[in-house]
């Protein structure tokens, strides 16, 4: 095929979807350049493991219209946050459960998470 040539039309492809798609990746692309700048001396295992206990620790926020409130005016107070367990975390971003003790270990070291004792591993 040369260069002037347009492939045929996928008719699976519905209208406008290159369009989002290409919008949605610009958007990812945008996003791993924040994180890459919050976290610039982490690799991308330990900021998927991050973002992941991030994620967990307060998913009642996302059925709580009262959390939707409060974080309308402030941070979510302590008491909203819930212990994720490793085994739980490595399940979520599909990465071995030993990577992701490590990357646990290294995080709480960093002081960018914290160990809740008694939470499962």
């Amino acid at each position: 095929m040369d260069a002037m040539t347009q492939p045929d039309p996928d008719p699976r492809v519905r209208p406008g979807e290159r369009v989002r798609a290409f919008r949605a990746v610009e958007a990812l692309l945008r996003l791993q350049r924040i994180v890459r700048d919050y976290f610039p001396n982490e690799d991308m295992e330990s900021v998927t493991v991050f973002l992941t206990v991030a994620a967990g620790s307060v998913s009642v926020v996302d059925r709580s219209e009262e959390a939707h409130e409060i974080l309308t005016r402030q941070p979510l107070p302590a008491e909203w946050f819930r212990p994720i367990s490793g085994r739980a975390v490595a399940a979520s971003c599909s990465l071995p459960r030993e990577t992701v003790r490590r990357r646990l270990d290294h995080l709480v070291e960093a002081g960018l998470i914290e160990k809740v004792e008694g939470a499962s591993p």
